[in-house]
């Protein structure tokens, strides 16, 4: 069965705890590259009839070239500064599914804006399944990652240094074995049992069946 959702009207009547919202209207997908970020941000948003926004693609958009290029031209000190700008645009306001690049969890700043002004689910896959989605993905376009001299190494690596920033997340999701339909309806579900979006509810009628 898939499931549609629907959330009541923004209220804040009264504070959270530690500078955060109570009923954190945004929900932020953090997670390793190729883990489904940005495709399920736009199936969870179409599903709460929420706005689906992608921090990588505002960086590209706002920078007027790709990623590989700011790295090369401007380091990645500079790439992460626009990345943080990117971030506060995307969660500004309400009603967003926010796609984060892989890196993003990695400055304090960012985990810091996370926490204030979204529900953080991480999208966690095993290393092999990242390498070999990795190099799916480089057939259509350029994955600096695995020109690292050993990819399945770094990104054992890589993963161990964001470990403890990724499990600051609400949920975490393994997407190793799950379409990204299912990771967005597993979300979902895991939501409302876990009672973090007390407002978010399953309406009868809106629940339809697979296809």
């Amino acid at each position: 069965m898939t499931v549609a959702a629907r959330i009541a009207p923004y209220t804040a009547d009264y504070p959270g705890q530690n500078g955060r919202d109570p009923y954190p209207r945004n929900i932020a997908l953090v997670g390793f590259s190729t883990t489904g970020k940005s495709t399920v941000a736009h199936l969870l948003a179409d599903r709460l009839g929420w706005s689906a926004v992608d921090t990588d693609a505002l960086v590209v958009s706002l920078a007027g070239r790709p990623i590989t290029d700011i790295f090369r031209r401007e380091g990645e000190a500079a790439f992460r500064a626009r990345e943080t700008a990117a971030l506060t645009g995307a969660l500004a306001g309400h009603g967003k599914v926010v796609a984060t690049g892989g890196g993003i969890v990695t400055q304090a700043v960012n985990r810091d804006l996370l926490r204030a002004r979204s529900l953080i689910v991480c999208l966690a896959a095993e290393p092999l399944t990242i390498l070999k989605r990795l190099e799916r993905a480089a057939e259509s376009e350029p994955r600096p990652l695995l020109k690292a001299a050993d990819p399945l190494a770094r990104i054992h690596e890589l993963l161990a240094e964001r470990r403890a920033a990724y499990a600051q997340a609400d949920l975490t999701i393994t997407t190793d074995n799950l379409t990204p339909p299912q990771v967005a309806q597993e979300i979902l579900h895991r939501l409302i049992a876990a009672d973090l979006m007390p407002d978010l509810v399953l309406s009868p009628q809106e629940v339809i069946d697979d296809v």
